[in-house]
């Protein structure tokens, strides 16, 4: 916890740096996002000369990585870079494992379940919530343009797109029992505007409504979310598909 408490700074840094990318230019390139990423992994695991290790005792970059990758999409959505925002959530991103291999994977490799806090800290603690890691991210949304509930969003958003584009395990969002029940996200409920459509499509890479809509349509709603708490809000809670578009 000492540890991931010492991120905070690196974390606000890097939200920094991202919201000058955004304003400074009329694109942003994400090749050094991607970049990034793609480098920042190789701390989450031991070297092939280390011995004697557990891995858990990565957790920390773990839970960095996961919470960078959040925010990448809160600050990308909260300046209107919704292209930009498509396409890094279409990356296939060229990871290296331990040993120097590398393959191809989608957002799902930065995704890991934290030993050191859900199970030890948690049965240590003798806590009852559901996820320390979601409580700790949930209350570490201290900057103020980008509150709990817009984190809460994009975490959101990873899991919807991710069920959209296929991807055989699909982003679980642990943050959604931090939002409020009756709280919509303003990006997706917007898209009854046909004007808020046309800036918004490429997110989800499509050209017209009605590949939308189709899109939305077949969304396959699989998880349901904690066990004892409400479930994951299905995409059409959100916006229902045949209102897409329906508006100026």
């Amino acid at each position: 916890m000492d540890r991931i408490n010492d991120t905070l700074p690196l974390r606000d840094d890097y939200v920094e740096f991202l919201e000058l990318l955004c304003s400074a230019h009329e694109y942003v390139d994400i090749e050094p996002l991607i970049n990034f990423f793609e480098d920042i992994q190789r701390f989450t695991y031991s070297s092939e000369n280390q011995q004697n290790t557990h891995s858990y005792q990565w957790d920390h970059y773990k839970f960095l990585i996961q919470e960078l990758l959040i925010y990448t999409i809160a600050v990308l959505i909260e300046n209107g870079r919704y292209k930009e925002a498509g396409e890094f959530l279409d990356t296939e991103f060229y990871i290296k494992d331990r040993h120097g291999h590398a393959e191809y994977s989608n957002l799902k490799v930065f995704y890991d379940y934290l030993y050191s806090l859900d199970e030890y800290r948690k049965r240590r603690l003798d806590s009852n919530l559901y996820s320390i890691t979601a409580d700790t991210m949930a209350h570490r949304s201290t900057l103020r343009k980008y509150p709990k509930q817009k984190i809460v969003d994009a975490d959101l958003l990873l899991y919807y797109t991710a069920v959209l584009k296929g991807h055989d395990w699909p982003w679980f969002p642990r943050l959604y029992v931090y939002g409020g029940t009756s709280n919509r996200i303003q990006v997706l409920h917007r898209l009854k505007s046909l004007r808020h459509f046309e800036k918004v499509k490429y997110l989800f890479g499509v050209n017209s409504v009605e590949e939308l809509k189709a899109l939305f349509k077949n969304f396959k709603h699989e998880r349901q979310g904690y066990s004892g708490l409400h479930s994951i809000p299905n995409l059409p809670w959100q916006i229902n598909p045949d209102e897409v578009g329906t508006l100026s």
